[in-house]
């Protein structure tokens, strides 16, 4: 009987490949990360730290039968796997002063600098508003003088691209040529045959929207074509947004990073806070990293499950390894390094009127059939959630039947019309604390839902005059985006910034020289929104008290928002956490 396993390297997958015996599978099971491919009736084992070393384990132990090859590929990975070499960044040549702003790096942007310089693979998890976009610029421009680069791919979601563009423009110390990536632009073709070399041609610069690449596969195609034959620096900003390993945006951004020349992530969220998140980031910068093969391997080391069916993150474990595997190559920094001012958070609260207390009742309690009752639409939590804040915001979301054509039948459904209400608390209670602190106090107002930023700048600008006024958010046009920002920062007759925080949350810096108050009228459903979008105004360059106001109606569901920020957690994450203690959530909402 054959007791051999035969071990061969496939180079278009870059993965051991394992044929063993029947018998003998126990053996190629005990691999950390592996794959059956029942067509080939053979093992694929990834080339990564966790499977080399368990085959430095095992290898005297069973009849392992290596090719010439494998036995190559594994002496390559073990190189990669003994330990990044650090090479200063090469500040006696490297000048600082060449940029717009003439700004010289601060001591965490000379330590994120030193650690990235001489990696190919580096992660930046520093807070929002210390500065990692400027240093990342000049790492960049650094490499491309040195010539290890010749082009720069930034990921981004798609609101930042702009952004990066500004910063460029501040900080950039050579020439470069920034685009925005269209899949079918006319300067598609021969910006992608440009070759830069240093001192006779820009850098080639290109964003690319992260929620493009999960959504257009002719995107992702484009966007690859741009690092064929080129040495390119790929840059995932807010690489947060890359976190689920399942998700296509997930998959084709590491797919991106794999063909690079250097990689970065940069990340405002602190590691602790979501050890499950790192999989997919680290993945993009490499493999060996973390060196667990696939997320499965990951999860199964490092996440404790549990839970209904064993699906719910419930702990985690062996963090002492994780962290001594990615902390050679990861920089986190606090915001404690800018000393800022402090932020004061000042809740003010409302109470809700008769009106929105009845329609409170309505949509948790349900309908009770009398012929007044106006029609809510609720048919799930998430919809509940949503018509209990669109109803504290002063409005009501009324149903109206309608008729409409379902796969060809004439079927009744319920339309949502939003109408404001006759008493709205909220928007008094912001008119009254912008009137007793408007002389000296720029106002930076979060608002969630479209209708609520519309009517806000309407009520503002007849009260304090249009000019005062600026909203940002989904409709906001691109060209618009960066002059609202300027305004806000260097135009005293603006008093009012108005912005939804998904849209207006990411990459602005709002500083206005003035006090800087933020407002928030509702609240977001997601913890990192709030955290980001609390940021604008709190970032180098602020001089003045950062005061972060709450308007919250008693008793109602914003409460349960405020709390859910206490305990950083998104509203759904923490009203199931309540509901399964045992708490009635919905019987202290109804105002």
């Amino acid at each position: 009987m054959k007791n051999d396993i035969d071990v061969t390297f496939d180079t278009k997958t870059r993965r051991l490949v394992f044929k063993a015996p029947f018998h003998m599978s126990d053996v190629v099971r005990g691999f950390p990360s592996r794959r059956f491919d029942p067509k080939g009736k053979v093992w694929k084992v990834p080339l990564v730290k966790a499977n080399i070393n368990h085959l430095r384990e095992v290898f005297h132990l069973y009849p392992f039968n290596v090719s010439t090859e494998a036995q190559a590929a594994c002496a390559d990975h073990e190189a990669l796997m003994a330990g990044p070499k650090y090479v200063p960044f090469p500040r006696h040549i490297y000048d600082f002063k060449k940029s717009q702003l003439k700004y010289d790096p601060m001591q965490h942007q000379d330590k994120m600098l030193d650690l990235a310089y001489g990696l190919k693979a580096s992660a930046w998890f520093a807070k929002m508003g210390t500065g990692k976009t400027f240093a990342a610029v000049h790492l960049a421009m650094a490499r491309w003088a040195a010539g290890q680069i010749d082009a720069v791919m930034i990921i981004c979601p798609s609101t930042l691209r702009r952004t990066w563009l500004k910063e460029l423009a501040k900080y950039a110390t050579y020439d470069y040529d920034f685009r925005i990536h269209e899949t079918k632009a006319p300067w598609l073709k021969e910006f992608y045959a440009t070759r830069a070399q240093f001192g006779k041609d820009a850098l080639p610069i290109l964003a690319v929207s992260v929620e493009g690449l999960g959504v257009s596969e002719a995107l992702y195609d484009s966007a690859c074509g741009f690092l064929v034959s080129r040495h390119v620096m790929v840059i995932c900003d807010e690489s947060s947004r890359i976190k689920n390993p399942e998700a296509k945006r997930t998959k084709r951004t590491i797919d991106i990073g794999a063909a690079a020349e250097y990689r970065m992530i940069l990340n405002g969220t602190p590691i602790a806070l979501g050890i499950q998140d790192l999989w997919s980031q680290y993945e993009f910068l490499d493999p060996n990293i973390i060196g667990c093969g696939d997320y499965w391997a990951f999860k199964t080391r490092y996440i404790v499950m549990g839970g209904y069916e064993n699906k719910q993150i419930v702990g985690v474990q062996n963090v002492d390894e994780l962290m001594k595997a990615i902390i050679p190559y990861t920089c986190e920094v606090g915001k404690d390094v800018l000393n800022l001012p402090p932020k004061v958070a000042k809740p003010i609260y409302c109470e809700a009127s008769s009106v929105q207390k009845m329609l409170f009742k309505l949509i948790i309690k349900g309908p009770t059939g009398h012929p007044a009752e106006p029609i809510i639409k609720v048919e799930n939590v998430l919809e509940r959630n949503l018509r209990l804040q669109q109803v504290v915001g002063g409005y009501l979301p009324r149903g109206v039947p309608s008729k409409k054509m379902i796969d060809g039948i004439e079927c009744e459904v319920i339309e949502t019309v939003i109408e404001p209400l006759a008493d709205n608390p909220k928007l008094n209670l912001l008119l009254d604390m912008i009137e007793d602190n408007y002389a000296g106090t720029k106002f930076i107002i979060w608002t969630t839902f479209v209708h609520e930023i519309e009517h806000i700048r309407d009520t503002l600008a007849k009260k304090f005059g249009p000019e005062t006024v600026e909203c940002y958010y989904g409709k906001t046009e691109m060209d618009d985006r960066s002059r609202i920002e300027d305004r806000y920062c260097n135009d005293s007759s603006m008093r009012f910034f108005i912005g939804n925080p998904v849209a207006a949350g990411l990459g602005l810096t709002l500083i206005s020289g003035e006090n800087d108050a933020m407002v928030y009228y509702s609240g977001t459903n997601a913890y990192i929104d709030r955290a980001q979008s609390e940021d604008r105004a709190h970032r180098i360059g602020q001089k003045n008290l950062v005061t972060v106001i709450d308007l919250i109606m008693e008793r109602t569901i914003d409460e349960v928002i405020q709390a859910s920020i206490g305990e950083k957690m998104n509203v759904e994450e923490y009203l199931m956490t309540r509901i399964a203690q045992g708490l009635s959530i919905y019987d202290q909402m109804m105002g």
